[in-house]
């Protein structure tokens, strides 16, 4: 086992510069799917899976731009709705798309997310929250979703069984889109109880 062996009695001096949050970036990241305007993204961690979703947002006609810690996403006029399979299965957080995707195109088709080395993570949560947008939802290999008409009386209010931040983040992000609530304040709104 690795260690680490301090030798004190000295005073420490210094800066440290602190990395964003994965799981912070990785749904804010999938949120600029909603809006038709630039984003820009700072201090977006240098990890795999930032990588990931990032290929994930190209391939569904985005463009999008990285310098460093800062990511530019400019979504206008992107039209698909499928999320590729060999991305999104190595993956969990890029079940994060699903909800954008459903709220800007009406339909989305992501396949199950994996990448989960503890072991299977349910997304029941989503599922349920979506349909009680409803949502038409059809699992085959995946999901494949279509929301024809918002219904925002059944928008106003989502409960969950369980507390789980992901889940949440999708369904604000649909009830978001679904008002047409303009997004001025920036993305950090959606992840605001």
């Amino acid at each position: 086992m690795d260690k680490l062996i301090i030798e004190g009695g000295q005073r420490l001096v210094g800066a440290v510069s602190i990395s964003g949050a994965k799981n912070a970036a990785l749904p804010i990241l999938a949120a600029t799917l909603l809006s038709d305007d630039k984003s820009i993204i700072r201090n977006v961690p240098a990890l795999r899976d930032m990588s990931t979703m990032l290929k994930i947002i190209r391939n569904l006609g985005v463009k999008v731009e990285q310098d460093g810690d800062e990511v530019i996403v400019e979504p206008k006029g992107y039209k698909k709705w499928k999320a590729p399979y060999d991305l999104v299965s190595t993956m969990r957080a890029s079940i994060c798309v699903l909800g954008p995707l459903l709220a800007k195109q009406r339909f989305a088709e992501v396949s199950f997310p994996g990448g989960c080395i503890i072991g299977p993570r349910p997304i029941d949560l989503h599922m349920k929250g979506i349909k009680a947008l409803g949502v038409k939802v059809k699992v085959e290999k995946g999901y494949r979703l279509e929301w024809n008409e918002p219904d925002e009386d059944k928008i106003i209010k989502i409960l969950v069984d369980e507390h789980d931040f992901s889940e949440e983040r999708v369904e604000k992000m649909l009830e978001k889109l679904a008002k047409k609530e303009k997004h001025q304040k920036g993305l950090s709104s959606f992840f605001k109880s």
